[in-house]
């Protein structure tokens, strides 16, 4: 599901991802289990997501940024979750099935927090941050 992820991580056929900002003593480690996307803060600093298809799963807002402390995971995409949710919006016709593309983009940022609650209100206004497409969950099989 997540290969185009592992490919540009340069590590295709492993099951989990490090990413480390040896400068910000950030590390994340991405690990997928059974068409599922989990997050795992391993920093002393806390790691900030945005993820439409866990607030949906969660009830909460679409833009909500959840905060992963130390040693904390978060399950970030549930692929069977977001089929389901695109059969239910294919009979709705293309607008509905588009809007679910936003749920395969992911907002990270490290150390800061933006959202609501905080002065940034957009993950690009924090010093670090990344942005994650998944391709895979919208390919027809």
């Amino acid at each position: 599901m997540y290969d185009e992820f592992h490919s540009c991580m340069k590590t295709k056929n492993n099951v989990s991802i490090r990413l480390s900002g040896d400068s910000l003593g950030v590390k994340l480690t991405y690990v997928r289990h059974q068409g599922t996307l989990f997050a795992e803060c391993e920093s002393d600093s806390a790691i900030f997501v945005q993820s439409r298809d866990c607030n949906f799963i969660h009830g909460f807002y679409p833009t909500t940024v959840v905060k992963i402390a130390n040693k904390c995971s978060l399950k970030i995409f549930d692929e069977q979750w977001f089929r389901k949710l695109l059969g239910d919006c294919s009979i709705r016709g293309f607008d509905a099935s588009y809007e679910l593309t936003k749920m395969t983009i992911i907002r990270m940022s490290f150390v800061k927090g933006w959202g609501a609650e905080y002065q940034r209100k957009d993950a690009t206004s924090t010093p670090c941050w990344i942005e994650i497409h998944l391709h895979a969950p919208l390919t027809v099989y």
